[in-house]
């Protein structure tokens, strides 16, 4: 029975050729002589198999290539990742804004303010359209600078221009 030519299976592996010719080598054959029963028939399975040296050099360019696609698909997935938080949290921001619209029955948007320095060393910031106080605030080192009278802190780049004569 053992002689029996069998069919060839088919392999169960991810594609790579199958080793073998589906025959009983003889230390299989051995085996059953002394006593061994055939549990399964043949199948195949993926197991170490020595290569060559021109088979090592192709997987070695396939396995370099695979490094390289391994990076730019974890760089595109870092780049996704860093779109949807911004993309997320500008949601976020929308939302609470629009909450404290719904909830205050106001609105913010861009209004035109002045700052105030006084005398108790605090900067009032100021409503040009109402003159109401937005803010009062202790003045930082910047704020106690006071200018020169008669020169504008916006000239700071004409250096070298001439002074306005007498």
């Amino acid at each position: 029975m053992a002689s029996k030519k069998t069919k060839k299976p088919k392999s169960k592996t991810n594609g790579a050729a199958s080793k073998g010719d589906g025959q009983l080598h003889e230390d299989i054959r051995a085996l059953l002589a002394t006593g061994g029963v055939l549990h399964t028939k043949p199948y195949g399975r993926e197991l170490p198999t020595p290569i060559t040296a021109e088979e090592a050099a192709d997987l070695s360019n396939e396995l370099a290539e695979t490094v390289r696609e391994r990076k730019i698909a974890e760089g595109d997935r870092r780049e996704a990742m860093t779109e949807f938080r911004e993309r997320i949290t500008g949601i976020k921001e929308h939302q609470e804004r629009l909450a404290d619209s719904v909830r205050d029955h106001t609105r913010l948007e861009a209004v035109e303010c002045i700052e105030v320095l006084l005398p108790s060393n605090e900067v009032d910031v100021r409503r040009l359209d109402t003159g109401a106080s937005v803010e009062v605030r202790a003045a930082s080192k910047e704020d106690l600078q006071q200018a020169l009278p008669g020169v504008d802190e916006d000239d700071d780049d004409d250096e070298g221009a001439e002074a306005p004569g007498p």
